[in-house]
């Protein structure tokens, strides 16, 4: 995963952090079951 702070400064980088959250909140989605002890056991 890219680094966002490492694009272009001020509102011109934000969409990168915008990804960026995106993307951790698509993993944590993925994660918190796991460490819950509800994960699929067929996937």
């Amino acid at each position: 995963m890219p680094d966002p702070a490492a694009g272009e400064g001020g509102l011109a980088g934000y969409p990168a952090f915008e990804r960026t959250a995106a993307e951790l909140d698509a993993r944590i989605r993925f994660l918190l079951p796991v460490l819950g002890g509800t994960a699929l056991e067929a996937a």
